[in-house]
């Protein structure tokens, strides 16, 4: 790739960004609004009819992974993972899951720590994530019923796991934008989940729009996750090739 190819690049990275996964993305940007009008008119007929319009942006979004994707194992092991998080969905929602629900999840975290690697260390993300490992543990566990007492420290330590490792991958000396996503995206998750459960077991008063925040950062944190496996090379080639024939 030339010099002025490059810079081509460089100047069109947003328009890039947007003409390659947009178009993609509208079912998924569709589906969201959708959950949110229904969420927010409270017209949920059934805990089904919920499922299936939670779980539904997640499956979206893997099919955008599927084809927008970089051709390579992060592309399969993040799909993997918005499938199995689709399934906690599913589970989150009925009555007396929460427990499969948090396995799957707890699944998915482990396909996407495999994803991000483990390399480089991220020596003070790890120490980052350790410490929020702690605090949480210390102050969230002792207020959890009896028969999650397992599940959720094992739940903490696994998304600790996925933060740190989205986090290292930002020291990596070829660190781009699809880096920035799978962090953000997992900095959105953890707060998603921790607004859920200190929510759900912390709070003397249940905060009222607790579950609009934990579905808001949620989804957007899976939205990053799914950007970070983008091909962005091949739609950078796309885009340099649409310029040189514009040229």
């Amino acid at each position: 790739m030339s010099d002025s190819e490059v810079q081509k690049y460089r100047l069109c990275a947003g328009k890039v960004l947007l003409k390659g996964i947009l178009p993609t993305a509208l079912p998924f940007i569709g589906a969201t609004l959708a959950f949110f009008y229904y969420f927010h008119s409270n017209l949920f007929e059934s805990s089904d009819h919920k499922s299936l319009l939670k779980c539904l942006p997640i499956l979206l979004l893997a099919l955008i992974v599927l084809l927008r994707g970089a051709s390579s194992c992060y592309k399969y092991l993040v799909f993997i993972g918005l499938v199995l998080s689709a399934v906690g969905d599913y589970f989150l929602v009925q009555p007396d899951k929460f427990l499969e629900g948090t396995a799957a999840f707890g699944c998915a975290h482990i396909f996407y720590v495999f994803a991000f690697g483990f390399s480089p260390l991220g020596l003070l993300s790890m120490i980052a994530s350790g410490a929020m490992v702690a605090v949480v543990s210390h102050h969230l566990v002792p207020k959890v019923p009896e028969d999650l007492k397992i599940a959720v420290p094992c739940y903490i330590g696994l998304i600790a796991c996925m933060l740190w490792r989205s986090l290292a991958r930002l020291s990596h000396p070829r660190a781009n934008w699809t880096h920035w996503a799978g962090a953000l995206g997992a900095v959105l998750f953890v707060s998603s989940d921790m607004t859920l459960s200190f929510n759900e077991w912390y709070l003397e008063e249940r905060c009222p729009h607790a579950e609009l925040i934990t579905m808001v950062t949620y989804y957007g944190g899976q939205l990053g996750i799914a950007l970070s496996a983008m091909d962005r090379n091949g739609m950078a080639a796309k885009e340099i090739e649409r310029l040189a024939k514009k040229d």
